[in-house]
Order: C-alpha cells, then structure tokens, then sequence
C-alpha cells in the first residue's frame, strides 16, 4: 500500500458499531474493510498513480465509487500499490517499492492493480477496488487466486481516477470471495451523469440469484489464439475448468470468434497505446526523466500510431462488437484466456528496435 488511512477508517469503523448497535444498517457494505488502487481520488488523501509526478497530489474530493463505497458503510483502509500510471502488467513500482506476491515474494503480483489484489489475498482488507483497461484486474486476480471482475465499460463511473483509455477504463470489485464481488459491484454500480463514458440503463437485481447454480447454461470457448502456445499446466488448468462446468450441468461449445487475433496489433498497440499517450503528450515533453523507463516505453508505442491506423483500430472495434452481439444470442457466457501478457512479451520482442531507439 501507498497509504494507509488507519485513522479514518478507525473513526469510520466506530461510527458504524454505533449505528448496529442502535440497530441501524448503513448499507450493503456496513462494516466492510476496502482498499482503493492509488489511482481513485480519496478526498483529503494523495492520488500518486504511483508515479513520481503525482507523489504530492492530495485529493480535494471523493471519486464517484468511493463516495458510493461511503455511503454503502464501507471502511477504506487506505490506497494501494500500482503500476506507474496504471500501465503495467507486474506492478513493480519504481518511485513506491514492487507490490510482492503474497503467496511468494520472490513473484510478481500482476499489474496494473497488483496492490489491490496483494491486500486482499494477504488479509489487510475483505475487497478492494482496481481498475482494469487491459487486464488490469483480471491478471493481478489471477497472480493472487482472488476474484476479480472488470464490468462493462459504462457500468460503474470513472470520475475521480486517472486514465489511460476512457473508450476501455472500468473500475472494479477485487475479492476472495465471489459474493463479496458482487456485493461491492452492486454498491458502486450506476449512472453518474457527470462522467461522459456512464451508462444510463437500470443495474439488475442480480444478489438474489447468487445462490443459484450454473446447471443449464451455456458456456462457448475458441481453442485457436487463446489455447495457442500455452504452459502445459495452464493448459491442464483451462481443460480442468471446462469439465468442472461441464459437471456442473453446463454445456461446453466450441466457437469461432474470427480474426481475434487482430485485438492487439489494432486495439491495444493502436488505439488503447495512442489514447495514453494523447493524455501524457504534453508532461512526456518537459518531464519525460521523471517516467519509469517501462511506462515511457509503452506510453512512446502511442506517438507513432497514425490517424489511418487509428480509424483502422475503431472500425475494428465496430465490428467485433457486432460479432459478439451475434454470438451472445447462442451462448451465456464466453471462457477465455487473458493474452496481455504473453502477446504483449512477443509485440515487445518483434519490436526490439523501437526500445534500442
């Protein structure tokens, strides 16, 4: 963690027993200790972003999810680790200290939001909150066997947190516990009509249904990209998982998703690279020395994309989403892998020049 709002959360945590204790319940939350990625406003506390540019910034409001986190009796414990400006995938910060893995310290914990992750599979708080663009919750989730969900972009506000690509930021509920993911997603979900990527459509009485099995679903997977070139064990892990669902009454379909493959070269080396560097142009220009090498890396991929090759990503982009309107008409669900970290190694690698330069 960056920083810890023991005080706060103390007071916070006595106001709450006063209230049960009069019988009083302040919400879905009462009572639940949460973590906030360092990249969500806290008013009164430093939003870093884990960078040495931001190390000072102190918050003069409360982030759209961390006022509903309020009002819904969570106790925030205070702002967790990152990757430098929520643009990595390991989480080994270089102005604040690595987030270790706390299954084993000697591994990473994922990025971008591997401290949210971190402080709920070692116990510092039951949920947390990250934020995900390209994997950003979901690989930490994985590194630290904790539950994670990246909701749909829209789904729950933005305002009052760093970005890199408004068209695919989302913030999200981190836990050990599937139930407790969705109980803070249903705290912190809805339409705030000051954020202009917000979704203005009703959220689902979905917490009634937990309890509820999966038998009679449908659940497709596409062995080509995602099953290409894995760890034999994770292999194994992806075939375990398909017959788990199987047995449990789930049928199990194979797909064909098309050119998915075209997702890194137009979307994250296109449109999400271009995107982060339009926000850091101008700061890049008079402070690039005060950027981690790997940031400034990554953060660079974005000056060369053309408007050409851009308009090339968002027509992609349109229909692929058509596409998987069509394939969610025939299954519930999708099973997959996240590529980031894999397919960005090998983009890396097929582009060692640009790092020489």
């Amino acid at each position: 963690m960056i920083t810890v709002t023991a005080d706060e959360a103390q007071q916070t945590a006595r106001e709450l027993d006063g209230a049960a204790a009069k019988g009083d319940w302040m919400g879905l939350l009462h009572g639940l200790t949460i973590s906030l990625k360092d990249c969500i406003d806290m008013k009164g506390v430093r939003t870093t972003g884990a960078s040495k540019i931001l190390q000072a910034n102190v918050a003069e409001s409360d982030a759209y999810v961390t006022a509903r986190l309020r009002r819904n009796g969570a106790v925030i414990v205070g702002k967790d680790n990152l990757h430098e400006w929520v643009f990595g995938p390991t989480s080994q910060s270089r102005h604040f200290g690595a987030v270790h893995n706390p299954w084993n310290p000697n591994c990473i914990a994922g990025g971008s939001s591997g401290g949210s992750a971190a402080s709920v599979a070692c116990g510092m708080c039951v949920g947390a909150i990250g934020s995900d663009t390209g994997g950003s919750i979901r690989i930490p989730a994985a590194f630290n066997g904790v539950a994670g969900l990246r909701p749909t972009v829209g789904r729950v506000s933005n305002r009052g947190s760093l970005h890199v690509s408004r068209a695919f930021d989302t913030l999200g509920p981190l836990a050990r516990r599937v139930s407790d993911v969705a109980r803070i997603f249903a705290a912190i979900a809805g339409h705030d009509e000051d954020d202009v990527m917000s979704v203005d459509r009703p959220v689902p009485s979905f917490l009634p249904q937990l309890g509820e099995g999966v038998e009679g679903l449908r659940i497709g997977f596409m062995r080509r990209w995602f099953f290409d070139g894995l760890h034999p064990e994770v292999e194994q892990a992806m075939h375990q998982s398909l017959q788990t669902f199987r047995e449990l009454g789930v049928e199990v379909v194979e797909l064909d998703l098309g050119d998915v493959e075209q997702s890194q070269a137009l979307v994250a080396f296109g449109v999400v690279v271009a995107d982060a560097f339009q926000i850091h142009a101008a700061q890049i220009a008079q402070r690039a020395a005060d950027y981690g090498e790997d940031v400034l890396a990554r953060l660079r991929l974005g000056e060369g994309v053309s408007g050409a090759r851009y308009a090339e990503g968002m027509r992609w982009i349109e229909v692929w989403r058509h596409r998987l309107r069509r394939v969610f008409s025939t299954v519930d669900a999708i099973f997959s892998l996240d590529e980031t970290p894999r397919k960005w190694d090998a983009f890396i690698s097929k582009n060692a020049d640009y790092y020489q330069r």
